[in-house]
């Protein structure tokens, strides 16, 4: 609650084109990504929900599309340079992925779209890499992960909101 009361004083000072413009940029970095970018756009920064997770949705997009070609690149040429890598790498594509089925880019949307504590493109991304599945590939499965992990998580956080209602009788008037 302390928290809450310090950044509504601290709001009003940066413009709302900001705090618009930070929704995508905390999309966009790891751990955060759009499972805490969708809440913050509705409760901090005032956005409807459809508006916090398209914003969202958006910065996820770009990084994939910036993160995607500098994995695939970088990955190789390191594959290619240092043999622990090279061993390492080898090692993991050798492992079974049948508990998805033996569709790789079925794991790449799983690992995307759900709310796992590690997971996430950030860790979906390499694991592509790692099980050679192509770059084309790689770069739909995770836009198709992150649109069903961003309707998730729009429908999860305007749940919460709608139950806190709810519960407090129309005491508490939801973000959006």
């Amino acid at each position: 609650m302390v928290l809450m009361s310090a950044l509504n004083q601290f709001i009003p000072f940066i413009p709302p084109i900001i705090l618009k413009i930070s929704v995508p940029v905390l999309a966009m970095l790891p751990f955060i990504e759009i499972g805490l970018a969708i809440p913050y756009g509705i409760i901090i920064v005032g956005l409807t929900p459809f508006k916090a997770a398209a914003l969202a949705l958006t910065g996820h997009i770009i990084a994939i599309l910036i993160v995607t070609p500098l994995i695939y690149k970088h990955g190789e040429s390191l594959e290619q340079k240092h043999s622990l890598i090279k061993k390492l790498i080898n090692h993991a594509r050798k492992v079974r992925l049948d508990r998805f089925f033996g569709i790789r880019e079925l794991g790449i949307i799983a690992f995307i779209a759900l709310p796992l504590p590690i997971g996430g493109i950030w860790y979906a991304l390499p694991a592509a890499f790692i099980f050679n599945v192509p770059k084309k590939k790689t770069i739909f499965c995770a836009i198709v992960g992150s649109i069903l992990g961003s309707i998730q998580f729009t429908l999860l956080w305007t749940g919460v909101f709608g139950l806190i209602k709810l519960w407090f009788f129309n005491t508490i008037e939801a973000p959006f």
